[in-house]
């Protein structure tokens, strides 16, 4: 306003000085015109008033063009300042209108942001019916067992529980540091879970009352071990090391306590997600065995130098490594495979992962299209895991492409019911593409054109050499080791012979007995003997880091081992044969006693005396050389009984098998129909949902319509109301 009216009074004394300026001019040019002087030129004209008139005749009715020309200038300063107010109403309208906008943009950011997980419905839907709806959020990086315990508790005390997961730059705005997973994994691992109802994406730190309001929330739960504490590992109280002193920590639940909606629910210990991170980078960077322990000091047979390994390592009080932390078969081997054998052989020693774990599912796949051979089958392993990505997660993943040969490879799942449902959908599917088949007359696929996959047993089911193992010879001799146990590691095994120049070869052998053995090789085979005396019968292992063990070793070869294994074959198949004889010869005596027994019992006294006389009179002895015959005959007889009663045996054996067959189909028959009950469930259930969502679809649509038809009617309401307003007006104005 200010500005305006000096801007006014500027404009104004600006005209008026230029009127006193160019009237005397105007005046003298109308007296010329009027009196027809013009001989006199402008300036003689003003000399000649000024001279007849004197100085004021010369602005003798100024005061009227002043007035006429103040008189404008009122009037257009007028219409400018309307002019001005109108365009500042339409920026404050404009202004208006885009903050309505955006309020309206952030009122519906955090709706938008809810996606489901365990449950089809969304919170503020579940609120609108009368449940309970709480909100956790975190980082949830690791979901260590604290972090699990919160999310259970939530989830047994709501009816719908809403988890937030915070995005990578979110958490480093609020802590300073980057989390330790990327948020792709975290916001998988939390949907794989069955806790979270549905999951608040890019989850702000501070929970707002907008947010609680929008989402219809009733409780905010937290950990007695706070959000801050666990993604930082410190104090809450001190600010985090990357901020200003200046700067404090705010508590993200400071308005959730302020409207009383917070609670507590206490932590299941004071594990963080820095106190996880570190545990795995301790347990990473302590499993080799060669660099972090001298493992000769795991002979302690009594004789020779014993030295007890106890390791100092705080972080493994309360750490949940198992019977042997820090050192699993996979990794030592994994890293053996790939310093000797490359990448493929590391890939596929990774698929043996966990040997004791018998869910693990081995896919075999092979008859792959013609198109992913293009590039020498380069780049069949990208398509291959993105395929089996669609049926389950993949533990390992192994492609075989050799020259001249048929490409193969082989997936591992980790779970069953993976590998079995990427064999249904899978197995037999014709891999010709639409151009082909017309080219082949549309004739059914040969067997190699379509797509072959079959569940076999995973490697760890039939032991085998590793790639970097090679055959012993059959007249190579090399030290045969028993009794150790099946947590130990190829890694754990050589270190034992590290005292003895270490190990060459290293072989695994299945067996009856300890499940398996093992066939070495040592460097120096020189030490054979050494190792015999020194390792035979001893114990070995202290019981903590590495379980204990009584190891069995003697000096071998293939030859040798053949003939032994041979001559204990036979002994077992004649130890059967006697057991097997002693029986059939128990069984028979059995049924002689319990013949007798029969008989004797059906005999009567009365009759005793009347078939006395048909006894049949005592033969006269026969000559020497009966009783061979008779020994012959009963050879004979007993021979004869003996192959019936294994025939007998062999029947009753057929018919079990035949029973168990029988009984293994119908369990499979029933899996199957249980299989198919679920998926005609679980089709039905998504077909109900699907029928939900075209309802909830249609009921929008149709009130959209109806809205739309009200608009209509007001709108035509209003019509007719100006018409009739613009007729009466008109009727007026003609009266």
């Amino acid at each position: 306003m200010f500005d305006g009216l000096m801007a006014f009074w500027i404009s104004g004394i600006s005209k008026a000085v230029a009127t006193l300026l160019t009237y005397p001019l105007i005046r003298a040019k109308a007296v010329i015109q009027t009196t027809g002087g013009d001989h006199q030129g402008l300036w003689g004209m003003l000399a000649g008033i000024v001279r007849n008139e004197g100085w004021l005749s010369l602005y003798q009715g100024v005061w009227i063009m002043s007035y006429k020309t103040v008189l404008f200038n009122s009037l257009m300063m007028a219409l400018k300042q309307k002019v001005s107010l109108l365009l500042m109403q339409w920026d404050r309208f404009r202004d208006r209108k885009r903050r309505q906008e955006k309020r309206a943009l952030l009122e519906g950011q955090f709706r938008q942001s809810v996606t489901p997980c365990c449950s089809c419905e969304m919170p503020w839907e579940a609120a609108a019916r009368g449940s309970t709806v709480m909100y956790v959020d975190g980082s949830w990086c690791f979901l260590h067992e604290a972090q699990a315990h919160i999310l259970k508790e939530g989830n047994r005390l709501a009816d719908h529980l809403v988890v937030g997961v915070h995005s990578d730059d979110v958490h480093q705005e609020s802590v300073g540091t980057w989390p330790a997973e990327c948020y792709a994994a975290r916001l998988g691992r939390l949907r794989r879970k069955p806790w979270a109802a549905t999951i608040l994406e890019n989850a702000p730190w501070e929970v707002s009352a907008e947010l609680l309001d929008e989402l219809k929330i009733e409780k905010v739960l937290g950990g007695s071990v706070t959000k801050t504490e666990d993604c930082t590992g410190g104090s809450p109280k001190s600010p985090s090391k990357n901020r200003s002193d200046a700067q404090e920590i705010v508590d993200p639940y400071a308005e959730c306590k302020r409207l009383g909606v917070f609670e507590e629910v206490p932590s299941l210990n004071a594990s963080t997600e820095h106190d996880e991170w570190m545990r795995k980078v301790m347990k990473i960077a302590f499993s080799n065995v060669d660099a972090s322990i001298d493992w000769r000091i795991l002979v302690s047979d009594g004789q020779s130098l014993i030295l007890r390994c106890q390791p100092p390592w705080p972080w493994e009080i309360g750490a949940q490594f198992g019977p042997n932390p820090g050192y699993r078969d996979d990794d030592q081997a994994g890293i053996r495979n790939a310093l000797r054998c490359g990448k493929r052989a590391a890939e596929g020693h990774e698929m043996q992962r966990q040997p004791g774990d018998g869910r693990l599912k081995m896919l075999q796949m092979r008859n792959f299209p013609k198109a992913w051979m293009a590039n020498t089958g380069e780049d069949i392993e990208a398509k291959l895991r993105k395929l089996l990505s669609t049926f389950g997660d993949l533990t390992g993943l192994q492609v075989n492409v050799e020259p001249g040969e048929v490409t193969t490879a082989k997936a591992a799942f980790a779970e069953p019911a993976m590998a079995e449902k990427a064999v249904k959908a899978l197995h037999g599917v014709d891999m010709r593409t639409a151009k082909q088949k017309r080219e082949a007359g549309n004739q059914p696929p040969a067997e190699d054109e379509k797509f072959w996959a079959q569940i076999v047993p995973p490697a760890s089911a039939q032991p085998a050499p590793a790639p970097s193992q090679e055959p012993v010879a059959s007249q190579e001799t090399y030290l045969l080791v028993e009794g150790f146990p099946t947590s130990w590691s190829e890694a754990q095994l050589r270190a034992t012979f590290l005292a003895f120049g270490g190990v060459e070869r290293l072989t695994y052998v299945p067996d009856s007995r300890y499940g398996r053995i093992a066939k070495i090789i040592l460097k120096d085979s020189g030490k054979m003997e050494q190792v015999v005396k020194e390792l035979h019968g001893s114990k070995v292992g202290d019981g903590d880091v590495v379980e204990e063990c009584v190891l069995n070793c003697k000096i071998t070869s293939a030859a040798v081992q053949k003939k032994e294994e041979e001559a204990r074959k036979k002994r077992e198949e004649k130890e059967a044969r006697k057991l097997y004889r002693a029986d059939v010869r128990k069984r028979r005596e059995e049924a002689r006693k319990e013949k007798e027994r029969i008989d004797k019992e059906s005999k009567e006294p009365n009759h005793e005396a009347h078939e006395a006389p048909d006894e049949e009179p005592e033969e006269p002895e026969e000559p020497m050389e009966l009783p061979a015959k008779r020994r012959g005959a009963a050879k004979k007889a007993a021979a004869r009984f003996e192959e019936e009663e294994r025939e007998e045996l062999r029947r009753r054996e057929e018919e079990e098998a035949a029973r168990a067959a029988a009984a293994e189909a119908e369990a499979e028959q029933r899996r199957k129909e249980d299989e198919a009950k679920a998926e005609a469930k679980k089709a039905a259930t998504a077909a109900a949902y699907q029928e939900e969502l075209r309802r909830r679809a249609k009921e929008a649509a149709e009130k959209r319509e109806k809205e739309q038809q009200e608009r209509e009617a007001e709108r035509q309401r209003r019509e007719e109301k100006r018409r009739l307003f613009e007729q009466d007006r008109m009727k007026r104005e003609e009266a």
